[in-house]
């Protein structure tokens, strides 16, 4: 089989149809949508522990460097709280996840919990079209419902559920006892 040029494999390609594209997000406000959310949760947390800050707690705030797939290369917030002779780490992990708007995970010595966020309290069910041939486009309409899902609009009206395991189905709505719950969790 010989090697083609990459002008001989580009020629050979049909035109890329308009709709494809994600067209009408506004990958900005949505990245900022996202940015605000993770400092919110990150300040919920601090001001959760500040009344314990001591010789047995501690924590930094930091900031992450993340580049997404569309949403481009960004700086959120994260967290380091020291507990005793433990270290556990809240650091965002992105925006354009399944089953959500976001994900932020704390990592202890006893493992992970994740802080999703979403627009209820329920994992989405998900479809996965399949076809035999030309690849699938979705048409405009179909586009339009798929992307009201990435607005910003939608981050801003999600909360924050925390997961314990990758494996477990239930979502339980973040508040200072649940972050205790996950707290003790990791630790």
């Amino acid at each position: 089989m010989a090697i083609s040029s990459l002008k001989d494999i580009v020629d050979q390609q049909p035109d890329i149809q308009p709709t494809q594209r994600y067209v009408g997000i506004n990958w900005n406000a949505r990245r900022e949508a996202w940015i605000e959310r993770v400092e919110g949760l990150i300040n919920s947390i601090i001001s959760f522990v500040e009344p314990f800050k001591g010789s047995k707690l501690d924590y930094e705030k930091e900031y992450e460097h993340l580049d997404e797939y569309l949403v481009g290369p960004y700086k959120a917030p994260s967290l380091k709280l020291f507990i005793g002779a433990s270290t556990i780490l809240i650091r965002p992990r992105g925006t354009l996840i399944i089953g959500g708007m976001g994900r932020v995970d704390m990592d202890g010595p006893k493992g992970r919990v994740m802080f999703i966020l979403s627009l209820n309290n329920k994992f989405p069910s998900i479809s996965v079209k399949i076809s035999v041939g030309d690849p699938p486009y979705e048409d405009s309409d179909e586009l339009q419902q798929s992307g009201n899902l990435l607005t910003a609009a939608k981050v801003i009206r999600a909360k924050w559920h925390l997961v314990y395991s990758k494996h477990e189905k239930n979502m339980t709505p973040f508040n200072e006892n649940s972050f205790s719950q996950a707290l003790q969790a990791v630790l």
